[in-house]
């Protein structure tokens, strides 16, 4: 990076794109490193993002950029969870599946970069798609330009101004796909076009961008904040944040996988951000005023409130959502039985009591044979092809690989857009042992196999994707097979105490 100063020790830093050996002072070098430390970004990139004054500037940036960080943090912290009836349009966007993803976030004066030795399969993920007057990925955002070997990409967020780039972290440049318009199978180059920056916003992308709220600047600054430090964590393991999804430092041992519940807004005059899952609260606010990398200006003003988070004019208050029956299955009345239901002397009567109280206990059910316009309006958004492909996979594994539970701790499916589908387990079956059994086999005796029209694209020990043809636009699917060290129960009932201080290992951690 340039400098003006004169008669300063410098060291040389390497970066890729034959930019090796630029001179900095050692004193940013020292920042950088410091950085580094916190955000596990590479050196080469946190040098050329600090500030001018030589602070780690993770919070020094346009005011374009800004606004793109609120917009994601808006995105990103909404979820399963409606206060404000614009909240349900934000949520539905499903924007905050890129954090499960293995990524590193490093903030730029004028861009904000995501780093990811898979960067592009995150281009499906993140650009717009509009299906049943719904938009998911990231709305606004089109192609800008890329790199000639297709070591990054930059997009342009048409709301905001801001950019967002996506950097490959693999050194090789064989390891990479150059940007092509033109393909004849389903992958991301399919949708790589520099034509579509000058494209306007959809209707559905002008409801998003309609429905963020009002914010002074403070505010903005406070929320891109948090979005920047998502994927950061202290170098001596005082606070991480683990995208609020995992925690890295492995505090918390519980063995639920609650849904994902997240929400953002004002209300009653105040602006909270409520979650669930392993992170404390008092991590994110102890990111956002730590003494090296939070933000300027950023600090407790009541110690009796040690997660409300002050800057100039604006609060954050940050708390943990308590446990709620939303994540918990139903449990029958106090003095009932299940096995009472079971019973053969036991007649209709009995069962149906257990359904009175069901509705009793549960104003929200719906009842009757008519869709209310909210169930009809949800059942087109949720009937996608990605759905589809999902209940297939479902069929095929639960009468073969995971019937027996013994194997497998945990297992999920859900799909991340329309066409995007991601299948995660704990334990359980090694991938290529899954991915065999899901792809579709034509038997020479006439028998068939796995699911009609998926194909394989990629297989790894941990990671695979495969590629549905069963519907007019291809449907990518993702698996993920989770480690734990902890082992299963049902095998080892003596092992007990061993398994309340397991921990997990996302696929890619060192074990």
């Amino acid at each position: 990076m340039k400098t003006t100063l004169q008669h300063t020790a410098t060291t040389p830093i390497a970066c890729p794109g034959g930019l090796d050996g630029i001179a900095m002072p050692r004193y940013l070098g020292r920042t950088a490193l410091l950085r580094v430390s916190y955000t596990q970004e590479p050196k080469w990139l946190a040098a050329r993002n600090l500030a001018r004054d030589g602070s780690p500037g993770l919070d020094v940036c346009t005011p374009q950029q800004r606004a793109l960080r609120f917009f994601l943090g808006m995105l990103f912290l909404n979820q399963n969870e409606k206060i404000a009836a614009r909240q349900g349009d934000l949520a539905v966007c499903a924007s905050c599946e890129i954090l499960r993803e293995n990524i590193v976030i490093s903030p730029g004066h004028n861009e904000l970069v995501l780093l990811s030795d898979i960067h592009q399969h995150f281009i499906q993920k993140i650009l717009p798609r509009d299906y049943a007057g719904s938009v998911s990925g990231i709305p606004g955002l089109r192609c800008y330009e890329a790199d000639e070997y297709g070591r990054w990409y930059r997009f342009l967020h048409l709301p905001t101004g801001g950019f967002l780039r996506l950097q490959g972290t693999l050194k090789a440049k064989n390891a990479y796909t150059k940007p092509t318009t033109a393909s004849s199978g389903h992958g991301w180059s399919r949708r790589w076009n520099t034509t579509d920056a000058s494209t306007p916003l959809t209707p559905g992308e002008a409801k998003i961008a309609a429905a963020m709220p009002a914010s002074t600047p403070d505010l903005q600054t406070l929320i891109a904040g948090v979005v920047v430090r998502l994927t950061s964590q202290h170098p001596d393991s005082v606070w991480a944040l683990g995208s609020l999804l995992w925690d890295p430092l492995q505090r918390d041992q519980s063995e639920s996988f609650p849904r994902l519940r997240r929400t953002l807004w004002k209300t009653k005059g105040r602006w909270n951000l409520a979650f669930n899952g392993p992170i404390p609260a008092e991590d994110i606010a102890s990111a956002l005023t730590d003494p090296a990398i939070g933000i300027p200006g950023a600090h407790i003003g009541d110690p009796s409130e040690p997660t409300a988070v002050i800057l100039g004019s604006a609060t954050l208050h940050i708390r943990k959502f308590r446990p709620s029956e939303k994540d918990r299955h139903w449990l029958p009345p106090a003095g009932t039985t299940l096995s009472a239901t079971h019973r053969r002397s036991q007649d209709r009567s009995t069962k149906m009591d257990l359904a009175a109280h069901i509705h009793e206990s549960n104003p929200d059910i719906v009842t009757g044979t008519e869709l209310s316009p909210n169930e009809k309006y949800n059942k087109d958004f949720m009937a996608t092809p990605a759905a589809l492909l999902l209940g297939q996979v479902g069929t095929v594994l639960r009468t073969s690989l995971f019937s027996d539970r013994t194997r497998r701790q945990w297992m999920d499916m859900w799909q991340t857009t329309t066409d995007i589908a991601r299948f995660e387990w704990i334990n359980g079956p090694e991938m290529p042992e899954v991915v065999t059994r899901l792809a579709a086999k034509d038997y020479s005796d006439g028998e068939f196999g796995g699911v009609p029209g998926l194909r394989i694209e990629s297989c790894g020990e941990h990671q695979a994707e495969m590629v549905w043809y069963g519907e007019d636009e291809p449907v990518i699917l993702h698996l993920s097979r989770i480690t734990s060290r902890r082992t299963p129960r049902a095998e080892h009932p003596e092992s007990a105490e061993a398994a309340s201080a397991s921990s997990v290992v996302r696929a890619g951690d060192s074990s």
